[in-house]
């Protein structure tokens, strides 16, 4: 398996970059996801699992991307009801 490579968001091109990796992460996801999942190091302050489409900024984008690694990660969203 080789490792997934993101790199950096150029400024004013996040959501493009959010994309990409995106696009990665589902050609990854054909096989073993939980091992490409895992080879992803992410940081996440604040979770979301929502997010508005039509006013959504670059960082809600990249908090919602997070949360969504870091459930894949935990092999599924486990919240509090």
């Amino acid at each position: 398996m080789k490792p997934l490579n993101f790199g950096y968001p150029t400024r004013g091109r996040e959501l493009e970059w959010v994309m990409n990796c995106l696009r990665q992460i589902e050609q990854a996801s054909q096989e073993e996801p939980e091992r490409h999942a895992d080879a992803i190091a992410v940081t996440v302050d604040t979770e979301s699992r929502t997010l508005d489409t039509a006013t959504a900024t670059a960082q809600d984008v990249a908090r919602a991307f997070g949360t969504f690694i870091a459930d894949q990660q935990k092999r599924g969203a486990f919240r509090a009801e």
